[in-house]
């Protein structure tokens, strides 16, 4: 997953106007694919488009002007609440088909996902509209598609993307930890459980994490907004525990099947509470230095801020000469 934000990020400020672009386009249809499915069950259309629609437009018209780390607090929550309330979409428990109970729950995490790459290229976009960043130079031409294909995601440290916020950072991550609980809590829900063709209740495997789970949620979705660096802990070493046990209790013939089905939500759970727990931007402010790869910072009133270009190059001198002016 580390991997795959690195790539995105360097892409990101590499084509900001196109990734946003193709975020929004994907996002609008995943989007029109919530609406019509919700339509067709309640037919509160109303309803289902302020919620999933307006509210993650004003967030992002919000983010072209002040950036993500300068978006007011009413206005990020209520534009993140739409990206949460979908982790509610997935089935209270798998379906009798693995594909089709894998590809529900995986719905909620591609919703978030495109709409938080979105907010990132437009707030990359607005860096670089104000002149925070400059545009990425051409890429080296070579022969071989592969050097190629490396030039397009190397990213120089003269053209490096915005210095990273902890702010920033760290509401992203928690959206993400609260979409791992809920897509959690939706899936091995035990209250709500579904049925087969002949009546009978179908639970979630392992039921044991279920009613357990069921317990945790609560303590979870608040230790996620209270940013708890114990209760972040606690969860990485409470859910594979856990889940272990369950399936230490289900029948050996279920195991491999129940593995399959739940078992990576439950790893990417674990995984976004990992990195809740280990970075230093979660619970507390952290003391951020700037980095000698990354130019575009300045230092005022002991704060680091985004700044125009190398301290010793021209552009900086001329910039600071023109303001002191």
């Amino acid at each position: 997953m580390d991997a795959v934000e690195q790539v995105l990020e360097r892409l990101r400020h590499r084509w900001p106007a196109q990734l946003t672009i193709a975020g929004a386009v994907a996002w609008a249809l995943v989007v029109i694919t919530l609406l019509t499915l919700n339509f067709l069950a309640s037919g509160n259309f109303v309803w289902l488009l302020s919620a999933f629609g307006i509210s993650p437009l004003l967030l992002l018209g919000t983010v072209a002007v002040w950036g993500v780390d300068q978006v007011p607090w009413p206005v990020w929550p209520i534009g993140v609440t739409p990206l949460v309330l979908a982790a509610g979409l997935t089935p209270s428990s798998p379906s009798g088909s693995l594909l089709v109970s894998t590809a529900t729950a995986v719905i909620a995490f591609v919703y978030a996902q495109l709409f938080l790459l979105t907010v990132q290229s437009v707030d990359v976009l607005r860096a670089r509209r104000l002149g925070l960043v400059d545009p990425v130079p051409p890429t080296d031409v070579h022969a071989d598609r592969w050097h190629r294909v490396l030039d397009l995601l190397r990213l120089p440290p003269e053209t490096s993307g915005v210095l990273p916020n902890a702010r920033r950072r760290r509401r992203f991550l928690q959206v993400k930890v609260l979409i791992s609980v809920l897509v959690l809590y939706s899936t091995f829900n035990p209250t709500t459980p579904l049925y087969d063709e002949s009546g009978d209740a179908i639970y979630p495997q392992p039921v044991l994490f279920g009613e357990l789970f069921h317990i945790l949620v609560f303590p979870l979705v608040i230790g996620a907004i209270a940013r708890s660096a114990r209760v972040a802990w606690g969860a990485v070493l409470v859910l594979p525990t856990l889940f272990g046990l369950g399936l230490w209790l289900v029948d050996p013939g279920q195991r491999l099947w129940a593995l399959l089905e739940t078992g990576w939500i439950v790893l990417v759970a674990i995984w976004f509470w990992t990195r809740a727990a280990t970075a230093d931007y979660w619970g507390r402010e952290p003391v951020e230095q700037p980095s000698g790869c990354d130019p575009y910072f300045e230092i005022r009133d002991g704060k680091v801020y985004r700044g125009k270009g190398h301290p010793d190059g021209p552009r900086y001198r001329s910039y600071h000469e023109s303001r002191d002016s």
